[in-house]
């Protein structure tokens, strides 16, 4: 679905900005930072995504399952480490 919108163009200080409407924001994910691609003649704002974004529920999910069982032993010696 593409949707447009006319957002209007205000001085910020000594640069200038755009204020994007609540429900956008909101609807898009942003909150306080995006990722901007700027191409020829436009600019697309992405929610950024934080490093490790999910992560625990992924892990929460894999316990429920069964699926967290440990692939090497934790309690291996340094040599040991080595053959592996």
């Amino acid at each position: 679905m593409v949707e447009q919108i006319k957002i209007s163009i205000v001085q910020i200080g000594s640069s200038r900005g755009v204020r994007i409407p609540k429900k956008v924001l909101t609807r898009l994910g942003l909150k306080d930072s995006a990722i901007a691609t700027i191409t020829d003649d436009s600019i697309t704002l992405k929610a950024s995504v934080t490093p490790r974004e999910g992560w625990e529920a992924d892990f929460k999910r894999c316990h429920e399952l069964g699926d967290d069982a440990l692939l090497i032993p934790d309690d291996l010696d340094a040599d040991q480490w080595k053959d592996l």
